[in-house]
């Protein structure tokens, strides 16, 4: 057994460390927003390859909206699931907080910090809502009700994926039912190239996009 006074001391460095790394990062994030102060949309990206299995891109976003008022935002994104031509899919977004009447120099390195304890709580919390095709803090819409409004002369608001069988709101231009994390896991679907056509996992028919119903 450790002794309480080696306990504590294993505590104070891991404090330390942590400190020591959150304050490079916000370092690093300072640094960037004062080398682009004048685009309109100045932002970090983070090191986050997938989040409920969806590929994704992590970035805490600066925006000025109109010339007094700033924002900051966390933003999540993929290419896995394209709606349109090379066009990336916004799977979260959240505001961390509004500012009137500053500049970008108020995002002080202590000002980063806080902003990146905010994204720490919430990324473990999200959840994927494959009916919504989004990332969501809140629990997913229960769907175990919705067959009960099945009926010969309804249309309901989801279809059931081809793939796992779960309730979903997308299909692929072959009309075929197939959720977001299905298809980010079709073979070649990372490729950047806009002619790049996938098989369809039911028919084989060829899509390059899909859409929401």
């Amino acid at each position: 057994m450790y002794s309480t006074s080696i306990y504590r001391k294993y505590i104070k460095d891991i404090v330390r460390i942590y400190s020591r790394i959150m304050e490079q990062l916000a370092a690093r994030i300072h640094e960037k927003i004062q080398s682009s102060v004048h685009e309109q949309r100045p932002f970090c990206d983070f090191p986050i390859k997938s989040i409920c299995g969806m590929n994704v891109h992590l970035e805490l976003v600066f925006l000025s909206l109109g010339a007094n008022t700033k924002q900051v935002r966390i933003c999540i994104g993929t290419y896995d699931v394209s709606y349109a031509a090379h066009s990336e899919t916004q799977l979260f977004a959240h505001t961390l907080e509004t500012i009137q009447n500053i500049e970008f120099s108020f995002f002080t390195i202590e000002k980063i910090i806080d902003y990146i304890k905010q994204m720490l709580v919430i990324i473990p919390k999200l959840k994927l809502d494959k009916l919504k095709s989004c990332l969501t803090e809140s629990e997913p819409i229960d769907t175990t009700y919705f067959d009960l409004f099945k009926f010969d002369n309804t249309v309901l608001l989801y279809d059931v994926c081809c793939v796992c069988y779960e309730k979903c709101n997308t299909t692929t231009e072959c009309k075929h039912p197939l959720c977001i994390l299905c298809v980010s896991k079709l073979s070649g679907y990372e490729s950047e190239d806009e002619d790049t056509e996938y098989d369809c996992p039911l028919c084989r028919e060829k899509f390059k996009y899909i859409r929401r119903n």
